[in-house]
């Protein structure tokens, strides 16, 4: 009976509960949780066929091997390095991208790489010579020693010596022209050896723009890379990638030398390709009329070597015969540098070695 009696207890105080439990606020929204739209939508999807097929294969024995095999120690170790090498991977991946924000953001940094050695270069004036530091400094220090000569042996006077400083722009101005007379006729040369090359391409049947190219190659073979003539075909070549002409770029660099041969194959060169010529033939003989006006530069100027050296001597002797005279007899010269009449004597000898020395320079100097 006491057994009977405690199991109806159990039974109305579980009944009990489970009605306090319906009753409550909690139980209440959960049956609003039940009875919501969003509830019923997701009781359609696990009533859906796919939802059955997706039961299936989870049933599936092969689907308990696989999840076995992926529980297994070897899986878990596999994972574990997979993960390992993955943020390896976005580490390094993330390293790079700081060091590449990091040198374009370092002022004058530079890639060395294949597109920045590809990149054209700027168009140089070879028209204009212009001294480096170290050439400016080597004519500063001659001129200075020649001045210090001149006012020494003509007047022996600091005045001399500060009147001729002014003369040094003079001195400059025939040095450039000097410098920029063998700078042409180095392009010259090469240029002919470039369009030689260029030749040589098309007739084995390049196009007149890649046969460019492959004597652009051969060019960086025999030349250093900072030759003129190397560095003008790598600019056109890196100009006909950006579908410019050659004939204009060639006549381009033609005006910007001022070398009259050049400017004569460009314009030979954009006559021959614009009215459909035979571009072979024509480039042949501008090349043979170029060789042979160089030819006869190269025979004037043996000819003239000797008297160029000579007249180079015969300006010499003036000054050496006032320094021997100086040097061996001093105070036989004073008469010259110490009263008026003496000085103006020096004055005219020293006019007319000037004279003497720019006339024999023009007579020496032969344009062809």
């Amino acid at each position: 009976m006491n057994a009977l009696f405690s199991d109806d207890v159990c039974q109305k105080s579980d009944v009990g509960f489970r009605d306090q439990a319906r009753q409550s606020p909690a139980a209440g929204r959960v049956n609003k949780v039940r009875q919501s739209p969003v509830a019923g939508r997701v009781n359609k999807v696990r009533q859906s066929p796919v939802a059955g097929r997706v039961n299936k294969v989870r049933q599936d024995p092969d689907a308990g091997c696989m999840n076995k095999v992926r529980q297994s120690p070897d899986a878990r170790c596999v994972d574990s390095m997979r993960r390992r090498t993955d943020a390896g991977d976005m580490d390094a991946a993330a390293h790079k991208n700081a060091s590449e924000n990091v040198q374009r953001k370092r002022p004058g940094s530079r890639r060395i790489g294949q597109h920045a050695r590809d990149r054209p270069q700027r168009k140089t004036n070879y028209s204009i010579y212009r001294f480096s530091g170290s050439e400016l400094l080597k004519y500063l220090g001659i001129y200075i020693l020649l001045d210090g000569c001149i006012s020494y042996l003509f007047f022996q006077s600091v005045i001399a010596f500060t009147v001729l400083l002014p003369g040094m722009f003079l001195f400059f101005r025939e040095e450039k022209k000097s410098l920029l007379k063998k700078r042409k006729k180095e392009i010259t040369k090469q240029f002919l050896d470039g369009i030689q090359l260029m030749l040589s391409a098309l007739q084995a049947g390049y196009s007149p723009e890649n046969a460019l190219g492959e004597a652009l190659k051969e060019l960086r073979k025999i030349y250093p890379p900072d030759a003129p003539i190397v560095a003008e075909f790598h600019r056109i070549n890196a100009q006909i990638q950006m579908s410019h002409s050659l004939e204009e770029l060639l006549l381009d660099f033609g005006r910007r030398t001022n070398v009259p041969d050049i400017i004569s194959f460009a314009e030979v060169f954009l006559t021959a390709k614009r009215t459909g010529g035979d571009l072979i033939a024509i480039i042949r003989n501008t090349i043979s009329c170029i060789r042979q006006k160089q030819e006869t530069v190269q025979e004037i100027e043996t000819c003239l070597a000797g008297k160029m050296m000579e007249q180079n001597i015969m300006s010499a002797i003036p000054l050496l015969i006032l320094a021997y005279i100086r040097f061996s007899s001093p105070g036989f010269l004073d008469v010259m540098y110490e009263t008026t009449v003496g000085m103006a004597v020096m004055a005219v000898c020293f006019g007319v070695y000037l004279l003497a020395y720019f006339w024999g320079q023009s007579i020496v100097r032969i344009e062809v």
